[in-house]
C-alpha cells in the first residue's frame, strides 16, 4: 500500500487516511484536517458566509419574483383608470389599435379593441418591466 507523510503531524500513514482533492492526496490527514476545522469553525464559516455574499448570484427564480414585482408596480400605476389596456392605449395613441364592431355580447353594437390588442398590451407591460429589470 502506498504511503504518505502528513505535512502537519508529520506522521506517515496509508493512502486511504488521506482525503481526495481533484484526483490527488491532500497534503494533511484526515485527522489532522478534522482537528483544523473543529479548531477555526467560526473563521471558515465566516470566510464562506462573506464569499457567498461577494458572489451570490440572482437566480431565475429570484428574477422572475422580481419581474413579478415589477409587473404588479406597473398595474398599481394604472389604478386610476379602467384597466391597464386603457393605460397602454393612452400612452400610444399613435399605435394603430385594431378595432371592430362587437356583434354581440354586452358591448354589442359598439366599437371594441381587437383580442390580439390585448396580447399586445399584455406583451408591452411585460417588455416594460423586463427592461426596468435589466436596467437596474
Amino acid at each position: 500500500m502506498d504511503k504518505k507523510t502528513c505535512t502537519k503531524c508529520g506522521i506517515e500513514k496509508l493512502a486511504h487516511e488521506f482525503k481526495l482533492n481533484r484526483g490527488k492526496l491532500r497534503a494533511d490527514c484526515k485527522q489532522c484536517n478534522k482537528e483544523y476545522r473543529t479548531k477555526n469553525k467560526t473563521a471558515i464559516l465566516k470566510k464562506k458566509t462573506e464569499y457567498y455574499h461577494s458572489h451570490k448570484k440572482e437566480t431565475l427564480k429570484q428574477k422572475i419574483a422580481r419581474l413579478e414585482a415589477e409587473i404588479k408596480c406597473l398595474k398599481e400605476q394604472t389604478n386610476n383608470l379602467e384597466s391597464e389596456f386603457d393605460y397602454v392605449t393612452t400612452l400610444h395613441p399613435e399605435f394603430p389599435w385594431k378595432r371592430h364592431v362587437a356583434k354581440t355580447g354586452k358591448s354589442q353594437g359598439q366599437e371594441v379593441y381587437n383580442a390580439e390588442m390585448k396580447d399586445a398590451c399584455d406583451s408591452w407591460v411585460i417588455c416594460v418591466g423586463g427592461s426596468r429589470l435589466l436596467n437596474q
